[in-house]
């Protein structure tokens, strides 16, 4: 009597990312945690006792000068990052529409300037009297902006980097 003794066959998932979609997929998650981070910085004096994140400013503020603390209903701008960030992600993952990663990351970027321009005029009309732009402008968006560039790169890095197809002679 044979003891045959088989081994289970391995079942497992390897994923190869190329450098490209490495890029892409650091920039998607940069974007997510951007939006976490303070967008308006904490001023005791002036402002807010408190940061307030992507998800504490309505896409109002970006749209009309509603003002940034007056109406605070309706969607928030940490939902549309999500939407990008989650994007690019996907994007870089799924090698054949990792060429995405290029539009969400600019769209991301171009978000986190837009915020920036709005905030800016929000905040100039005061004067001496409350925090100055830079004061105001928290880290968030800073972050965001950097993640949209390194998608944006991951993207681009995608249409240069296409693995060869091998090909059958004729």
């Amino acid at each position: 009597m044979t003891d045959t003794t088989t081994t289970p066959a391995q079942s497992g998932v390897t994923i190869t990312l190329l450098p490209a979609q490495l890029v892409a997929l650091a920039g998607g998650v940069v974007i997510l945690v951007g939006a976490w981070l303070d967008w308006v910085r904490p001023d005791r004096r002036f402002g807010p006792a408190f940061g307030l994140n992507a998800y504490d400013v309505p896409i109002k503020f970006l749209l009309r000068d509603s003002g940034l603390f007056a109406n605070r209903g309706g969607p928030a701008i940490g939902w549309l990052i999500a939407l990008l960030g989650l994007g690019c992600i996907v994007a870089a993952l799924v090698r054949p529409i990792s060429l995405l990663a290029l539009p969400g990351g600019l769209a991301a970027l171009g978000l986190a300037a837009w915020y920036a321009l709005r905030l800016r005029n929000f905040v100039e009309p005061f004067g001496d009297f409350g925090p100055g732009f830079g004061d105001a402008l928290g880290l968030g968006a800073v972050v965001v902006a950097l993640g949209g560039v390194a998608a944006a790169v991951g993207g681009i890095l995608s249409i240069t980097s296409r693995p060869a197809v091998a090909s059958s002679p004729s």
